[in-house]
């Protein structure tokens, strides 16, 4: 379906007076997307129809803040006439990419409002555009990884965990949140490990010490560990959740008594105590693959993070995996 075609359907439903000022597109090639734009005056029913024909499951969720604010430019004719609307044809059905929020203003509104439509053409899939096109509300990585379908294994409450977790994993497990990588950067990065998470929760849920075990800090190191020694490693982390009576020297315990403690430095959510905190979760995991006991976990504070079993290693290019 081209544009004008799809103009039309919308026209043919109740009325939906969508009026296209030019029938020859306005033709844009940028960064490896064909745009073919045309003006449009957009009447609330052909807004509403609009939305309802090009819907698309992936979408976020509406912002209240962001709709009252456009639906009160567009009452007070404050509202840019020339701001945009993105569509792509896929599968024989358009849908809406961009402007969802405008849109939806329109209509509750009851005003008609002119906008530049464009009909994206590019090789990259509708999840593809809608992660990397805005310029309404910023729309967050993980607006664009739920767009993706990144997460549809993981849990809601365990995303933000799981996402952070592999970051640390890249910068040598401290946290690197404010590094900028766009939604198919991190879909690429966190695709591999999610199988992991999901095992990972799945083993841990329901289990005394489950709470203290969701941390990305955590995490980290047990998603490495469980893709390189995946039976020892669910050991491990079960017994830690069990908390099943080991001996006080067993390393296990030692970590089951840090994470704990309310005081202690691994739930310090300081940002200074991230890689003092994976060192010594590293050193509790190192001491049980190699079946050693422990009176006490000593580890130098000025290495790097290397996680036994395991190519890990904080020094080497990608830390090694």
């Amino acid at each position: 379906m081209n544009a004008l075609e799809f103009f039309k359907s919308i026209n043919q439903v109740n009325g939906g007076n969508v009026i296209v000022l030019s029938a020859q597109p306005i033709v844009v090639q940028v960064d490896g997307f064909t745009l073919q734009m045309y003006y449009v005056r957009i009447s609330p029913t052909g807004a509403r129809n609009i939305l309802r024909s090009t819907e698309y499951d992936r979408q976020r969720s509406m912002k209240s803040s962001n709709l009252l604010f456009l639906k009160n430019q567009m009452a007070g004719d404050q509202f840019a006439p020339f701001t945009t609307l993105t569509l792509k044809a896929e599968d024989d059905h358009v849908f809406l990419i961009d402007g969802r929020h405008r849109l939806t203003a329109c209509f509750e509104s009851e005003k008609t409002q002119g906008f530049w439509v464009q009909f994206a053409e590019s090789e990259k899939s509708k999840a593809k555009l809608y992660s990397v096109m805005d310029i309404g509300a910023a729309r967050s990585n993980f607006d664009g990884l739920h767009a993706l379908g990144t997460f549809d294994s993981i849990a809601t409450s365990y995303r933000s965990a799981t996402v952070s977790a592999i970051r640390r994993i890249y910068s040598g497990m401290v946290s690197n949140a404010r590094e900028k990588k766009s939604a198919e950067e991190l879909n690429d990065m966190v695709t591999p490990w999610l199988e992991l998470s999901r095992q990972y929760y799945e083993t841990i849920n329901g289990l005394p010490n489950s709470q203290y075990l969701k941390s990305s800090r955590i995490l980290a190191v047990a998603l490495v560990t469980l893709r390189y020694q995946g039976f020892i490693a669910g050991e491990f982390w079960k017994c830690i959740a069990s908390d099943d009576g080991v001996s006080q020297t067993d390393p296990r315990k030692h970590l089951i008594r840090q994470i704990s403690d309310r005081n202690s430095f691994i739930r310090n959510t300081s940002g200074s105590q991230d890689k003092r905190s994976a060192l010594y979760i590293a050193k509790c995991w190192e001491l049980h693959f190699n079946n050693r006991q422990a009176q006490r976990i000593t580890f130098d504070e000025k290495a790097s993070v290397v996680v036994a079993g395991t190519p890990y290693d904080a020094n080497k290019p990608n830390c090694g995996v």
